[in-house]
């Protein structure tokens, strides 16, 4: 690294804790050291994830790759790097056909010239820093006296493997996770302010399908108590289903006269994967076997999948998805063997039929599984209440772990 680029990346950290600082007292009115440090940590790792990017990939800068490799990290840098940067080469990696919503949003947030990648990786940290802990307060606003569980989830959601793999990188699923959670935080505590506004705002602004996880919290957490909310939720959904098509088509070219199981986009995208995507072959099953098995696979996902190699070129991400593969192997036998006791809370109700009815809207918006990341705390949430100890458990993550290696193997 020359002397600019060190410059310019401690100047993005420094520049991201004062923004950091700004967010924490509008949320919490204080502001905390363990929060910092947090911002801190992700920076120490999203450098380390920089250079072994240049080490394995050199031709892509620090970035994450090319196609089966890594995603449109790079894609992103070359719209909001200054003019002076040239990159070689570059349209071979694929480029974006417009100024993307993300990348208009990082020129708002850092309008300061930007001259090297480690520049807006390590201010783009601040996108997953606060998940943490408003995982812990929305945790401790379900489950009060839970101090053990709620230290746990903290940790879990620290150094969970698939916020690390999408928040490090220059991509915008850290960040929408993070203006969801602050968005749901906000209305638990009845602060129905001008920021919880804006959290949902740019969440859809940076990804306009998930506009419905917004209305969905919201309309569960105020009427789920309620007598006919089932029924409401059938009207509601009845009424909501044709506005929701013509959006997607006209926002996001998501075209639901496919079928719900979008036979365009899975031939299309998930096609090019066909000799190694599980998923392919899931959605290629006939209807609605496949949206019943999709269903349980996304909840479940990812799975264990020994493929660390395209092409000669080691790819990194897949190292994430492992160890996250893992961590589902050890929570989600104890979820679903604990699940009929669980149901008797009302809390546990709630964020179970947030997450059940958020997956199904989700394998039919998205199909990416990278895309489940703004679920993830909450399904974090429903498996650490869920986890406790007994002697079945060591059995019951075998047999999963077993049933796994038969899938992927």
């Amino acid at each position: 690294m020359d002397e600019i680029n060190i410059i310019t990346t401690c100047f993005s950290i420094v520049y991201g804790l004062i923004i950091l600082s700004g967010i924490q007292y509008l949320l919490f009115k204080n502001i905390y050291r363990s929060v910092n440090k947090t911002f801190l940590f992700y920076v120490l790792l999203s450098i380390v994830y920089y250079f072994l990017n240049l080490l394995v990939v050199p031709d892509f800068y620090g970035f994450t790759g090319g196609f089966k490799v890594g995603t449109d990290d790079l894609k992103y840098f070359t719209q909001i790097k200054d003019e002076s940067v040239l990159l070689k080469n570059t349209l071979s990696y694929g480029v974006l056909s417009h100024t993307h919503q993300f990348s208009i949003f990082l020129k708002i947030l850092y309008p300061f010239p930007i001259y090297s990648p480690l520049q807006i990786i390590t201010f783009n940290c601040l996108g997953i820093t606060l998940i943490p802990i408003l995982g812990k307060r929305i945790f401790d606003i379900y489950f009060t006296d839970e101090f053990y569980r709620t230290k746990i989830l903290f940790i879990l959601l620290l150094l969970c493997p698939t916020l690390l793999m999408n928040g490090l990188i220059l991509i915008r699923d850290g960040w929408t996770t993070q203006f969801f959670m602050i968005f749901c935080y906000l209305l638990l505590t009845k602060r129905y302010n001008f920021l919880m506004f804006l959290s949902a705002g740019l969440l859809i602004f940076l990804r306009p399908s998930f506009i419905v996880f917004p209305f969905l919290f919201a309309f569960i957490e105020l009427n789920f108590h309620k007598k006919f909310f089932w029924s409401r939720s059938i009207a509601l959904l009845l009424i909501l289903l044709p506005i929701a098509a013509i959006f997607l088509k006209q926002i996001e070219g998501v075209d639901l006269s496919e079928g719900v199981t979008r036979d365009g986009y899975v031939d299309s995208f998930l096609g090019k994967f066909e000799d190694e995507s599980i998923f392919y072959k899931i959605m290629k099953l006939p209807f609605p076997l496949n949206i019943l098995v999709s269903y349980i696979f996304f909840l479940t996902s990812p799975f264990l999948k020994f493929r660390f190699f395209y092409e000669d070129t080691f790819i990194i991400r897949n190292v994430f998805s492992i160890l996250e593969a893992v961590m589902m192997i050890i929570l989600m036998p104890v979820f679903f063997k604990n699940l009929k006791s669980n149901v008797s809370n009302l809390s546990f109700q709630k964020l179970l039929t947030f997450v059940s009815v958020s997956i199904l809207v989700l394998s039919t918006i998205s199909l990416q599984f990278r895309h489940k990341i703004i679920l993830l705390p909450f399904i974090y949430m429903l498996l650490v209440f869920s986890f406790k100890k007994s002697s079945l458990n060591f059995i019951l993550i075998t047999i999963y772990l077993l049933l796994q290696l038969m899938i992927v193997l």
